[in-house]
This record gives C-alpha cells, sequence and structure tokens, in this order.
C-alpha cells in the first residue's frame, strides 16, 4: 500500500484546469470534435434554447477552470454545429439502411437460388 501511495502523481489545480482545456478546446479558436458533439446534445434536451445552453456550458466551464473565457460559443455557431451533427447521423442512417437494403437483396437472390 505503502508503495501505491509513493508511486501516485501529484496533480496541481493548473493541471487539472489544462487538461479540462484541451478537452473543449483544440486552440484558443477552435473546438473539440467531442465539445461540439457534447453541446449539441445538451442543447436538445428538453426545452433548453441556444442561449441557454451556451451560457450554462460557460459557466460550467468557468466553474471547473477557474477563469472565464475571452470568448465562447455564440448561439449562431452552436445552431450550425446542431445542423451539421444532425446532418452526420442522417447520412449515418442513411448509410446503415442502404446496407441492409443491400444485405436484404443478397439473401433473397441467396434463397432464390436455393429452390
Amino acid at each position: 500500500m505503502r508503495s501505491l501511495v509513493a508511486r501516485r502523481k501529484n496533480v496541481s489545480e493548473e493541471m487539472i484546469q489544462k487538461n479540462i482545456t484541451k478537452k473543449v478546446k483544440d486552440n484558443k479558436c477552435t473546438y473539440t470534435p467531442e465539445f461540439t458533439a457534447l453541446m449539441s446534445q445538451i442543447s436538445n434536451i428538453g426545452q433548453m434554447s441556444l442561449s441557454s445552453t451556451a451560457q450554462c456550458t460557460k459557466e460550467v466551464f468557468t466553474f471547473l477552470t477557474g477563469h472565464s473565457p475571452d470568448t465562447w460559443v455564440s448561439k449562431s455557431t452552436l445552431s450550425r454545429w446542431n445542423k451539421e451533427v444532425a446532418e452526420l447521423q442522417n447520412s449515418q442512417l442513411l448509410l446503415h439502411l442502404l446496407r441492409m437494403e443491400s444485405w436484404q437483396m443478397k439473401a433473397q437472390e441467396e434463397t432464390r437460388k436455393s429452390f
């Protein structure tokens, strides 16, 4: 047990803040894809508006990192992200349906050949 305690890393508050910031922003102007998806998901919960979503996530970020960012996601940016995420999800769903249809057609052909 003592060896585990001796080997553990001391994690500073600054390291935690930097890691949180890296999960949210790629750089000062670009947000990570994971954060983009998270904000889109949050905005689609219940009746939360895009403005409320942006403000709430900024408050959580400020709480976790201890500082308020100079710039943050705008309502129009979040709206665009929602549209892009929805388009990606629709494309993935369409591809899945096309694969299913193709598989069903192959199965029908194989069934016809066996009779």
